[in-house]
This record gives C-alpha cells, sequence and structure tokens, in this order.
C-alpha cells in the first residue's frame, strides 16, 4: 500500500497544486469560472432585454447630465446614480430571468416589472429632452397628454 504523503504528492503533481492553499484558490476560481460562464451565456441569451435596459439608463444620464450643466447645478454624487440604477436594474433583470428559467410558470414576471420601470425611464428622457431645448415644451405636453388620454381609455373598457 502506498504511503498517504507519497500518494499526495503524486496527486498534486499531476494537478499542479503545491500545497492545499493552492487546492483552495483553484477550487474557487473554477467554481468563480463557472458562475461567469453562466451568467456570460445568460445575458448573451437575453441581451436585448438588458440592452433595453442599458440604452435607457445612458440616455436618461446624458439628458440628465446636459440638463445640470447648462444650469449649473451639476454634482458628482447625482450624477453617479446612474452607476447604481444600471446595477440595480441589471440585477433585477438577471434575478427575474433566473426565476422564469427555474419555474416555467413565471414567464410573465421579467416583463411585468422591468416594462414599467422602463417607461419611466423613457418618460425621464423626454423630460430632460424637453429641458434641453431638443422636444419643444408643448411636444411633451402633447405626448403627455395622448398617454394620459390612452390611460383613461384603458380604465373605461
Amino acid at each position: 500500500m502506498m504511503d498517504r504523503q507519497i500518494l499526495g504528492e503524486l496527486i498534486g503533481s499531476l494537478f499542479h497544486w503545491s500545497n492545499p492553499m493552492a487546492v483552495r484558490v483553484h477550487f474557487a476560481l473554477n467554481a468563480l469560472t463557472f458562475i461567469a460562464s453562466y451568467v456570460f451565456g445568460f445575458v448573451l441569451n437575453n441581451i436585448d432585454q438588458f440592452a433595453a435596459i442599458t440604452a435607457v439608463v445612458i440616455l436618461d444620464a446624458l439628458f440628465g447630465f446636459v440638463v445640470a450643466l447648462t444650469k449649473g447645478t451639476f454634482e458628482t454624487r447625482k450624477a453617479l446614480k446612474f452607476v447604481w440604477k444600471f446595477a440595480g436594474y441589471t440585477s433585477l433583470l438577471a434575478a427575474l430571468l433566473i426565476v422564469e428559467a427555474g419555474f416555467k410558470g413565471a414567464f410573465w414576471l421579467s416583463e411585468t416589472i422591468i416594462v414599467p420601470i422602463l417607461v419611466f425611464q423613457v418618460v425621464s428622457i423626454l423630460k430632460n429632452m424637453s429641458l434641453t431645448g431638443i422636444i419643444p415644451g408643448e411636444l411633451l405636453k402633447k405626448i403627455l397628454r395622448k398617454v394620459d388620454k390612452y390611460k383613461e381609455i384603458d380604465k373605461e373598457e
């Protein structure tokens, strides 16, 4: 029978592990690589939804920056809120999509929660565009009246 130390050295040399700490580090790196590859594949399968969130958050931030710079009220702390919005919305979307993948009956979950967030972001973009003068104020009011009129029609039905 082989001595325990010799067996350990043999296995260690096969996997290039020189000590127990190296084993732990390799295990942790393999686990992180597995998780990262799962998330990467998951994002690629749902790229359109992640792209929509990215587009509205960046556009809202961009026009918000322009408004703040033209008014002279730019604050770095407020400007960095878009990073937290982006991280929060994409994390929320990822969690919802994972739940949908795990439970087929929850196929409606991401659309029900993310679409209203996107709508509010688009309204914020329109407001910021109006404040910068890209969209005339009257046009924005007309758009918002039509949205309100559409909502009233839905209530009557």
